[in-house]
């Protein structure tokens, strides 16, 4: 059997998941080590298998994740923004994925704080559902506590044709996940040739 792994995330972090969630992740392992052949999508993500199941390098191969260059391309402008209740005038931080722990929004919002001294127009908008039961009611709190209501913007889902205007809209993309089997987002922003922040860790110096 061939099998496609992305990553371990839910390996690493079984403690987080019910019990029978336990016993399907530890399944679909057991099954991952019998594989002949295993395919994943990053130098970091063959080495997390490697190390962490004893598996075969040699039996691993890689396929990186890309981007249809067609849809995502440079286009800088910010028009999109008035769909969002966001000025063209205003400085966009902006982040792309859930709320999960791991990805550090707390980070990110902690951040903006002492920024917004500085340019008083910046807004983060932050674009996808939670994914994390309990992750937005945190992040209200902290942006309510440190008085970033106005500075901070939620989207939830946004029509795929929106994501390329959004990415090609901010003057910052932003993403500092403590684990990531390879992260999209940032390559999709540096393929609008937005600037970006990625925290230097798993796959994301790749």
């Amino acid at each position: 059997s061939i099998v496609f792994c992305y990553d371990l995330i839910s390996y690493h972090r079984i403690k987080d998941f019910s019990l029978f969630s336990k016993i399907i992740i530890k399944l679909n392992y057991l099954g991952l080590v019998r594989a002949k052949h295993i395919i994943t999508i990053s130098e970091y993500s063959k080495k997390d298998i490697v190390e962490t199941l004893n598996y075969p390098k040699e039996n691993i191969s890689i396929i990186n994740p890309c981007v249809d260059l067609s849809t995502y391309y440079p286009s800088r402008d910010k028009t999109i923004l008035t769909k969002y209740g966001i000025s063209q005038d205003a400085k966009v931080l902006l982040y792309v994925g859930s709320e999960d722990p791991r990805q550090n929004v707390d980070k990110i919002i902690s951040a903006l704080k002492p920024l917004v001294k500085i340019y008083p127009d910046m807004v983060l908008l932050k674009v996808g559902n939670p994914q994390w039961t309990g992750g937005r009611e945190k992040l209200l709190a902290q942006i309510n506590s440190l008085g970033l209501d106005k500075h901070v913007i939620f989207t939830d889902y946004v029509p795929e044709i929106d994501l390329p205007k959004l990415y090609n809209a901010a003057d910052i993309f932003i993403y500092p996940c403590a684990y990531a089997g390879w992260g999209l987002p940032p390559m999709e922003a540096l393929a609008c040739k937005t600037p970006v922040i990625v925290s230097n860790t798993t796959s994301l110096p790749e």
